[in-house]
């Protein structure tokens, strides 16, 4: 198939310079003296005849190509699944493959035509390894899963990419398929703590992107500051406003819950002020404050405010949240007050079904009961 290709690619070649080779303007030239008008109707039928011979043989030397990626992929795919589901971390045998495959095919074919086949072979490993992932994805597989994935997938990438295996340019390492399947495997290869702060790091950015003008569910009111010589973490809940009714009077008994996503990582923080009487305009006006070294600062943690309605018989009523990254809390001295700075007021919003991704991945779970258990209360949220 090699040499057929290659032999293809060598006639599409020659018929680039075909018309110069036939003399096709010197009889053209000779036919204008002879037909006079008649001349650029047979000039046009000849470069219609030229173009679809072209075109016909570099369909062939595409069908060919086609061919030869259509016989790897059996191949593809089984090696794929025997790599996902071997105990040990040895050398990917789909790699072996095709880097094998590769060395030969670029050896025997000509450096165009090796272009051509690259891209063709790139595409459709990449094809096999967004259906081996989507066929996945829903049977409940733990994370170690996913993550073996993830380094095929980075071998993968060094085998296609290494120096010298294809033209500087010729070939996008960007391929749909692929990046697919990094995004399926970011979620479904992290960590239940990690995916829990890959959820609280949407709802910050869907936080960030509402509409200041439209308050539903009320404002909360706080100061944070962190000081990094002592590693003290200071919050301070100061009030709600336009709350949201839950109760049939049209009031409500609010407090504020204070806790870190991921829990786990930060099991200390996490704080609750006293119930407010029938009010939508709590005064807290508590401060907390909580050790904090300067490598969990920088750990990615995001502090979640959860305003609740209290109950004194029944379950309390959720009314929203709101959410500040360790990364954006201000510093300050020892000397500095915390009174000083300045207040910080966001609108408390709910979760909604765009995160369906993130929370479907840990009712997954099955194995692990704080993931069933976050994504249980979310889904609470979302029902209220």
């Amino acid at each position: 198939m090699c040499y057929a290709i290659n032999n293809t690619e060598h006639i599409a070649g020659e018929m680039t310079q075909i018309s110069k080779r036939l003399g096709t303007e010197k009889i053209i030239n000779e036919l204008e003296k002879v037909t006079g008008t008649q001349v650029d109707r047979c000039q046009r039928t000849l470069n219609l005849f030229l173009k679809e011979a072209y075109s016909n043989i570099a369909n062939s030397t595409h069908n060919l190509i086609e061919k030869l990626g259509n016989q790897m992929c059996p191949a593809v795919c089984s090696l794929l699944q025997e790599d996902i589901a071997a105990i040990n971390e040895k050398r990917s045998k789909l790699c072996e493959y095709l880097e094998k495959s590769l060395d030969i095919l670029k050896y025997k074919t000509l450096a165009e035509c090796f272009n051509k086949i690259f891209a063709v072979i790139w595409e459709k490993t990449c094809s096999a390894l967004k259906y081996v992932t989507l066929e996945n994805v829903g049977k409940r597989l733990p994370e170690a899963y996913f993550q073996k994935i993830q380094r095929i997938m980075e071998e993968l990438h060094n085998t296609f990419f290494r120096d010298g295996m294809t033209a500087a340019g010729s070939v996008g390492y960007h391929n749909t398929d692929f990046q697919e399947v990094e995004a399926l495997t970011k979620i479904h290869g992290a960590s239940t703590a990690d995916l829990m702060l890959m959820y609280a790091n949407e709802r910050l950015q869907q936080q960030r992107a509402m509409n200041t003008e439209i308050v539903e569910h009320g404002v909360l009111t706080f100061r944070t500051a962190y000081c990094e010589e002592n590693e003290i973490l200071h919050v301070e809940i100061l009030n709600c406003r336009d709350l949201k009714s839950c109760d049939s009077d049209g009031f409500n008994d609010p407090y504020v819950k204070l806790h870190m996503i991921p829990r786990e990582r930060y099991p200390n923080i996490k704080k609750k002020t006293p119930a407010e009487r029938k009010t939508l305009f709590p005064l807290f006006d508590k401060t907390f404050t909580f050790p904090l070294t300067h490598q969990e600062k920088h750990q990615g943690g995001i502090i979640r405010f959860v305003v609740k309605d209290y109950d004194l018989f029944g379950k309390n009523d959720f009314i929203g949240e709101a959410f500040q990254s360790l990364e954006s809390i201000r510093l300050k001295s020892l000397d500095t007050e915390l009174q000083v700075l300045p207040q910080i007021s966001i609108i408390l919003s709910k979760p909604d079904k765009e995160l369906e991704t993130v929370l479907q991945s840990l009712e997954r779970r099955v194995w692990d009961p704080l993931a069933l258990q976050f994504a249980r209360k979310e889904r609470a949220k979302q029902a209220q």
